[in-house]
């Protein structure tokens, strides 16, 4: 890792502007509730890639005209990011396994969405590097995934 000062803020505004097109395309409108937020110690390249892998399983488990509501606040000594969708939410039996290597919700041949099932788990051991906890909310109105990093690492 190349620890150095990150700002949330600014990684999350550089990510909205490159999803754009497929935001666009999908209809899909996005709400926003990020705080002015300290910088922190951290990879920058790898958090982004974490917010990015979110916001983008957001858009692809989201239907047309949907929304997705990101939120980053200060809580304490940590910085709390939420990613919520209104998508087809994640069944509560296959919610413990959602970080499990090759495990994907919606994993058969006819499956309609791509990915090889590895960007959760990546995305978790990046945020454990960073001394951070990941986990999801789900239900039928959608998925709700959660990003806690401390303010100094």
């Amino acid at each position: 890792m190349q620890i150095k000062s990150v700002s949330i803020n600014e990684t999350i505004i550089k990510i909205l502007q490159d999803i754009q097109p497929q935001l666009e395309c999908k209809k899909i409108s996005i709400v926003q509730d990020i705080h002015t937020l300290p910088e922190i110690g951290g990879d920058e390249e790898k958090l982004a890639t974490v917010i990015l892998n979110l916001i983008v399983n957001a858009i692809k488990f989201t239907p047309e005209n949907g929304k997705i509501a990101i939120t980053a606040v200060e809580e304490g000594d940590n910085i709390r990011i939420s990613i919520n969708d209104t998508g087809t939410g994640i069944p509560a039996d296959k919610l413990p396994f959602i970080f499990d290597r090759f495990h994907q919700v919606y994993g058969t041949s006819s499956r309609k969405y791509g990915g090889v099932g590895l960007g959760l788990i990546i995305s978790k051991a990046i945020i454990e590097m960073h001394n951070g906890i990941i986990w999801a909310k789900s239900d039928e109105n959608g998925s709700t995934f959660n990003i806690v990093l401390p303010k100094h690492n």
